[in-house]
This record gives C-alpha cells, structure tokens and sequence, in this order.
C-alpha cells in the first residue's frame, strides 16, 4: 500500500507541476504557514523568560496542529475541484500510509521512498490489507490519472480581459 500511496501523490505532483509549466502557478499553492511566523522575545528574568520559553513551546505546537487541520483542508479541496470522486479518495486515504514531500506534521516519516516520506498514524496500523484493497487502490490510481489527462493544459488558453478580447476581435 506504500507503493500506492506513492504513486497517487507522484500523480498529483506531476499534474501540478504540468500547469505551473503552462501558467507559472497552480490555484491550490496557499504557501503559508502558521506555525512559522510565530516568535516570542525572552527576558533576561529567568522565571520569565522560562514561562515564556514554555507558553511559545505551547502556542506552537497549536499552531502546528492548525497548520496541519489546513492542509488537510487544502488538501480536500484540490481532491474535489480537481474532479477526482471524493468518496473513492477517502477509501484509498484510509487503506494507505500518509505520504508527504514535506514534514507536515511534528512526526518522523516511518519510511522514505524516493522523496516522500511515509507516516502511519496509529488507526491505520491496526488494519490488514486485502487483495480486493490493493486492486482498489490501483483501480483508483488509473480512474484518478484519466481524470487529470482529461483536463488538458495544452490545449488551453489564457483568458484576458482586454476590450479587444470582450468584442470578438483580435
């Protein structure tokens, strides 16, 4: 299921990095982090300084888990706007490992393939794979890369809004 869940996120990548090519961005870039923005001065008390130390630790690790809610959430949305079925998504992320090219979390990956690292968050270590699970996942990595090629960057224009553009002409 590894191998999988890799497959699926190469797919993604690909397909970003096919319309960053042909329109030097992609809609679902939110490039931000919470997390990362956060920084607390210390006083040069060291009772201070130290429930400071101890508040900033803590309104990190908040913010850390925020910043993950949003990427899921990122996440969900790219899924369905990309026309990719939500329902057979959630299936396929239940019966594989969470992969990611980023540390998106405060865990070690378990395993890095490649470039992606691979987490098991403890729920999904508990369950055995079947055989009918495995062909799901690879019936779904098919359906899911139809569903990108159908959306063909290459045969798609920029629209502008220049007069000329609004009237018809050239």
């Amino acid at each position: 299921m590894e191998l999988a869940a890799v497959a699926f996120s190469q797919l993604l990548d690909d397909y970003k990095n096919r319309v960053k090519d042909k329109f030097d961005k992609y809609p679902f870039s939110f490039n931000s982090s919470v997390s990362g923005s956060i920084f607390f001065s210390t006083s040069s008390d060291s009772d201070l300084a130290s429930d400071v130390e101890s508040f900033a630790s803590e309104v990190k690790s908040a913010f850390s888990d925020v910043d993950d809610c949003i990427s899921e959430l990122q996440d969900t949305l790219e899924i369905i706007s990309i026309g990719i079925d939500y329902r057979k998504y959630m299936k396929f992320y239940l019966l594989t490992p969470n992969v990611s090219k980023e540390n998106r979390t405060h865990m070690q990956p378990q395993k890095v393939y490649k470039d992606y690292n691979i987490y098991y968050p403890s729920n999904k270590s508990k369950y055995t794979s079947t055989k009918e699970d495995a062909q799901f996942c690879i019936d779904f990595i098919i359906e899911s890369s139809i569903i990108l090629q159908e959306f063909n960057t290459t045969g798609v224009r920029r629209v502008t809004n220049s007069p000329s553009f609004r009237l018809g002409m050239k």
